[in-house]
């Protein structure tokens, strides 16, 4: 519930620190957490190695937000396209099948279950390690 007073709205208690940050320190957690993604998918991910190839994407060339613009788009149909290909998981898992502790599948967009995988990192890693469990 927010706090009421010469603020307002500004009092409210905020899930994650980043949703009052100042736009230099959002710009910052963009750009480095932009920077792990891709080192992480360079490194884990043959799908996105294979589509930036494809695209002709040197991923040296990526050097943060104002980049993607020139990465092409991930759709559910290429999605369900992995699954198909490489079950259970899809061609576009980029973790350790042994790490992977949680799927979700929805089949809401079709006959074949969209999958979702999560893989503990460790909250201390994560940005919203201050965000309350969901359940």
């Amino acid at each position: 519930m927010p706090k009421h007073g010469s603020r307002g709205l500004l009092e409210a208690t905020a899930f994650n620190r980043i949703e009052t940050a100042s736009q230099n320190v959002v710009s910052h957690t963009q750009q480095s957490m932009l920077r792990d993604q891709l080192a992480y998918l360079r490194a884990q991910s043959k799908f996105y190695q294979k589509r930036l190839a494809d695209a002709g994407i040197d991923w040296n060339t990526l050097e943060g937000v104002a980049d993607l613009p020139r990465v092409p788009f991930t759709t559910k149909q290429d999605l369900r396209d992995s699954l198909r290909a490489a079950p259970p998981f899809g061609k576009h898992v980029a973790a350790d099948p042994a790490q992977i502790r949680q799927i979700q599948a929805s089949h809401r967009y079709g006959d074949h279950p969209q999958r979702i995988h999560r893989r503990d990192r460790g909250d201390e890693d994560e940005p919203d390690a201050d965000r309350p469990p969901t359940t």
